[in-house]
């Protein structure tokens, strides 16, 4: 006998707050019914917090009895461990706080989600879900990240505790099918009960994992429709259903779930974007948190560049549980004060210096800015591998990502422009890739709310190579700074205020120059026309 739980709402429910429509939960309810599906678990059951969540993140009673559910569907909630074992009255009083007697509540399954550290803190509250008449499933998060001897101890501590069904879940997505086999041949060793697995889809191994536990006697499987979940979404239901029909195990209809797929959750997948891609790949293949590739890429301030150097700090700075400090981190790869070899003191003494961006506006108006350029003779410095400007017309580039810099080598050793580059930043195989290149090294520091432009390095308030240009021109001695395809963003966009901040901080520092944008822009800068002949 195996038991299929859909999971939908509570593990989707982190793209949206778990604010789901009534017409849909209602909808799904009774395709999941008419589906076959045994359990549908409508959402966590948080204690009340400091920010807006949806009814599906508290999954009341009394919420789940305003739905028509019919009698063959089973309910299920999930609490996470540490609401239960940080409560101030302990676990078991939380237990009381969240849950009625079994018999008066619609719901019949309760799942906990904890860490091992957790099992032993957790044991008062398991008895109190048990004496209520709840069936008890106890879910194991990121099992890759432990041995096979801790896995066999915890199975030993789980065949002394009243729980329906032991689960384990791929919480970092990195596991494989032989890895899937020997975690339950480790769990088999104490415990005799079903075995359940839930499993995340970053490296595209989810269902084959799901099935290879099915095939080592796993007999409870998570999954969400369409895969909606957290990062690279679960398991498709749609997909283990007609696997587990290829496999004889059941006779599920989806073809009532193919149309609330297609009717709701394919908008929803295009709206919010769960799915594998490359970056979770990595982050499986790591053992990152998933949650922090989905956090960079909600955040339009990380690009290409930034996530994949982000993705390079996690994988030794706190990968497997999310914080935002360490994503934080994990964007500022310029911490401590480093000094560069080249002293740029009277560089451009006296001289316009123009920064060049590569942008719309930029390559909208670049006859205009290479006109003027070769009018005025100003010191012309590209921004990381911009071709707004042919080579002859500058005079140095300027970047400082190194995965940019190890991205872009290539380039940069076809070009004679020299670049300025923090060395000191750069790891063994980006400096190897820059052997043929010309680098004026620089140094960058980067301290939030600071602006130092100094003969042999700069501190900036942020690691991007506008703030580590502005930073050179400045120490280079220039008359005024001049901004080309410095487009700023639509709306409340976090990109433009995190520029703007920049300019707020460099023109309180003692040594800022004039700052002028020659194309259109939505920076707090002054501004001037690249055609006007005064300029």
């Amino acid at each position: 006998m195996h038991t299929i739980i859909d999971c939908t709402f509570r593990d989707g429910g982190y793209y949206n707050q778990w604010a789901f429509e009534r017409t849909l939960v209602q909808n799904y309810i009774s395709v999941m019914a008419e589906t076959g599906v045994d359990y549908v678990e409508l959402g966590f059951r948080f204690f009340a917090g400091d920010k807006f969540m949806g009814p599906c993140a508290f999954t009341t009673d009394d919420y789940i009895r305003s739905f028509d559910i019919p009698k063959r569907l089973g309910v299920a909630v999930m609490v996470n461990a540490a609401d239960l074992t940080n409560y101030p009255e302990g676990p078991a009083a939380a237990v009381h706080k969240l849950f009625r007697q079994r018999a008066d509540s619609p719901v019949q399954l309760v799942r906990i989600a904890a860490h091992f550290r957790e099992i032993v803190k957790l044991e008062p509250a398991i008895h109190a879900l048990a004496e209520l008449g709840y069936l008890i499933g106890l879910n194991l998060m990121q099992i890759g990240e432990r041995t096979p001897e801790e896995i066999v101890e915890l199975s030993r501590v789980a065949s002394d505790l009243p729980i329906e069904a032991l689960y384990f879940a791929d919480s970092l997505g990195g596991l494989d099918p032989s890895d899937v086999s020997n975690i339950i041949a480790s769990l088999k060793a104490h415990w005799s009960g079903p075995i359940g697995i839930h499993t995340h889809d970053n490296m595209g191994r989810a269902l084959a994992n799901s099935v290879e536990a099915i095939r080592c006697g796993a007999t409870w499987i998570d999954a969400t429709v369409l895969g909606m979940g957290r990062g690279p979404g679960n398991v498709r239901t749609e997909y283990m259903l007609i696997e587990m029909n290829r496999l004889g195990i059941g006779k599920y209809n989806i073809t009532p779930l193919l149309n609330l797929l297609n009717k709701h959750f394919v908008p929803m997948q295009r709206e919010f974007g769960w799915g594998p891609n490359p970056y979770y790949y990595l982050s499986g293949s790591y053992g990152i948190h998933p949650t922090y590739i989905q956090e960079m890429m909600s955040d339009p301030r990380y690009g290409q560049e930034e996530i994949l150097g982000a993705i390079e700090f996690l994988r030794t700075n706190g990968r497997d549980s999310y914080r935002r400090s360490f994503l934080d981190a994990s964007r500022n790869l310029f911490t401590g004060e480093s000094r560069g070899g080249f002293n740029i003191t009277n560089w451009a003494q006296g001289r316009d210096v123009l920064l060049v961006s590569g942008s719309p506006e930029a390559e909208r108006h670049k006859d205009g800015v290479a006109a003027f350029v070769r009018r005025a003779n100003p010191v012309v410095i590209g921004l990381n591998l911009t071709k707004v400007l042919p080579d002859e017309l500058l005079t140095a580039r300027a970047a400082c990502h190194p995965v940019r810099l190890l991205m872009d080598a290539a380039h940069y050793r076809e070009s004679p422009v020299p670049v300025f580059v923090p060395v000191a930043r750069l790891d063994a195989s980006v400096r190897g890739s820059f052997a043929d290149v010309k680098m004026l090294d620089y140094g960058l520091t980067v301290e939030p709310g600071a602006f130092e432009a100094e003969s042999d390095y700069a501190v900036a308030p942020a690691p991007l190579v506008a703030a580590y240009a502005l930073a050179i021109a400045t120490a280079a001695g220039a008359r005024r700074i001049l901004l080309a395809g410095f487009d700023g963003y639509f709306g409340d966009d976090p990109r433009s205020h995190e520029m703007d901040a920049i300019f707020d901080v460099y023109g309180q520092s003692a040594k800022a120059r004039p700052l002028v944008a020659i194309t259109p822009s939505r920076y707090h800068v002054p501004q001037t026309s690249v055609y006007s002949p005064d300029l």
